[in-house]
């Protein structure tokens, strides 16, 4: 998240970022360890939407900074989708 908020203001850098994300999630197995990487990811960007101490913000109300909110929204539903269903203990079987 880092890297991709230090670069989207750039040509190549939000696509750069917002590619190497997706994949790194896509990466991790399914399960907590994927949900947590797109909850922190979200956490994150949530962080730096709010004000700075000197009266600016990292992200500015803009496509860009809308583009990687909106990526980190994604990565979490992804995420959650795709926890891997566990089998009820009352089934009987």
């Amino acid at each position: 998240m880092l890297c991709a908020t230090a670069v989207h203001r750039t040509w190549y850098g939000l696509p750069l970022g917002v590619a190497t994300s997706v994949v790194v999630l896509l990466a991790l197995r399914p399960g907590w360890t994927r949900t947590l990487y797109a909850a922190g990811w979200l956490g994150a960007g949530l962080v730096l939407v709010g004000d700075r101490p000197g009266g600016d913000a990292w992200f500015l109300a803009d496509l860009p900074a809308y583009t990687v909110m909106g990526v980190a929204f994604v990565m979490v539903a992804v995420a959650l989708a795709t926890l891997p269903v566990r089998p009820h203990l009352s089934s009987g079987e």
